[in-house]
């Protein structure tokens, strides 16, 4: 059950390197986050940062989910909260999700 979300209003383009490194950075996201012994991970990637209206820019992404849900519940968690971001907000240069289990952002 989705409870919230927000994008940002700006959008990256398909196929940029921005774009490529929000893949990385959500496939982390959900192989990790279940993996974590509290089911909370964090990750910015500095070395796919890149030139954004003349300035560097770093990603960052954290998943967490509710510290009494099962390891595979809590992956299967982030990966739906992962397909619900991307349907809510495509291609927003930001964005977070709340579940009832889980949240990404």
């Amino acid at each position: 059950m989705m409870l919230s979300w927000i994008c940002h209003r700006n959008l990256f383009h398909i196929g940029s390197e921005y774009d490529h490194a929000v893949e990385d950075i959500m496939d982390n996201l959900i192989k990790h986050t279940s993996e974590s012994p509290v089911l909370d991970y964090y990750i910015e990637d500095t070395h796919l940062a890149e030139t954004y209206d003349g300035q560097d820019i770093t990603l960052y992404g954290h998943g967490v989910c509710t510290s009494t849900l099962p390891q595979q519940d809590c992956h299967d968690c982030i990966e739906y909260a992962n397909s619900k971001m991307f349907k809510e907000c495509t291609h927003g240069e930001g964005a977070q999700i709340q579940l009832m289990d889980c949240q990404l952002r």
